[in-house]
């Protein structure tokens, strides 16, 4: 059985990056949790994925440009599905911060990753860099980034992030996300560059998408065979998953943690 990450928590059910969807992925049995971060005016880090708000929230604008405070009067989560267990909190309550999040696997109880993207849009931004290292390094040293039943790695698409992850630590708990579609100048830049570095660099965690997979299936048997490990996104149906698994594929990443780990255990991988 692969380690399945719920991407964005469980965010087929409620909506993305919201304590609901993180609190449901524990319940739902994830192996890891799956999140983006971004910096707000204050310096705070916040899980959002988006560098503007609107298309998950009734706030509008960059969340650069807003507080921690202003961010948190904000409904992130209604738009999705306006019901939650009571649990799980009320609804200005759903925006967390990375901190947020980190107690939340915490209390999970039971081992879990938590696997933290840094987003780096339009442009590469070191302030985020450093303020998502200065938080995992009050918890766990950096070559270890773990802390009770917790785990974290860091992943981005940038490879100025990557490149200095690395740096502190270690390739093993860095993941380099690869574009899947290459539309813009910025889009194939960043591909070329993770292609090669992941050449170059067995240790690091290859992060693809299904599409890019199926696109350049080759680079990723040679990346397999060269030990790297792969972290794919986002499979939610059983076909992309018997798929990537036969290629040996070690984790997947998608929106229905349980209904995808259920369907795996219910229909053994197909034989070659």
């Amino acid at each position: 059985m692969p380690r399945i990450f719920a991407h964005r928590g469980s965010s087929g059910r409620y909506a993305e990056n919201t304590r609901a969807a993180f609190m449901q992925a524990i319940q739902d049995g994830a192996d890891g949790l799956e999140c983006d971060v971004r910096l707000t005016a204050d310096g705070e880090v916040v899980v959002h994925h988006d560098a503007k708000l609107g298309r998950t929230s009734n706030g509008s604008g960059p969340v650069s440009e807003h507080s921690l405070t202003q961010l948190r009067g904000l409904d992130f989560s209604s738009w999705k599905n306006p019901s939650w267990p009571a649990e799980y909190g009320g609804t200005r309550e759903q925006l967390l911060t990375l901190d947020d999040l980190l107690d939340i696997a915490e209390a999970a109880g039971r081992p879990i990753e938590v696997a933290i993207e840094v987003k780096h849009t339009p442009a590469h931004n070191p302030a985020l860099d450093e303020a998502v290292l200065a938080i995992l390094e009050a918890r766990s040293t950096p070559s270890s980034l773990t802390f009770g039943n917790v785990s974290a790695s860091i992943m981005s698409f940038s490879p100025t992030s990557v490149r200095r992850m690395i740096e502190v630590c270690g390739a093993e708990k860095v993941c380099m996300l690869i574009e899947n579609k290459r539309l813009t100048k910025l889009q194939r830049s960043r591909q070329k560059a993770a292609m090669k570095m992941l050449d170059e660099t067995a240790q690091l965690l290859a992060g693809p998408g299904v599409s890019f997979i199926r696109a350049h299936e080759e680079h990723v048997r040679r990346w397999i065979r060269q030990g790297t490990k792969h972290r794919v996104w986002t499979v939610d149906t059983l076909e992309d998953a018997h798929y990537l698994l036969d290629l040996g594929v070690e984790e997947l990443t998608g929106n229905y943690p349980a209904e995808l780990r259920q369907a795996l255990q219910d229909t053994p991988t197909p034989t070659p």
